[in-house]
């Protein structure tokens, strides 16, 4: 599975320290070659300022015990209960 980092703000995700907090996505290699994350969001044109969220780094693969993003998790195990 492909993965992404992205940081995002402390108003994009709460947190109880008030600070940025990196997150692993999984990365949908359907949509637009890899652009987007599962959950939907856009990495090559993230901003921290404007969408809350900041791709860190370059896309990698791993393993989907990886992924953070609970939003992608949830479309993962949709998915999954399909078979």
């Amino acid at each position: 599975m492909l993965l992404q980092k992205l940081i995002h703000s402390q108003d994009d995700v709460i947190t109880d320290d008030g600070q940025n907090v990196v997150i692993t996505h999984g990365v949908s290699e359907v949509t637009c070659g890899g652009e987007y994350t599962i959950c939907g969001r856009a990495i090559p044109d993230s901003s921290l300022i404007y969408d809350g969220f900041e791709a860190v780094g370059e896309s990698y693969r791993g393993s989907i015990n990886k992924c953070e993003c609970k939003y992608c998790l949830e479309i993962i195990r949709y998915f999954k209960s399909l078979r």
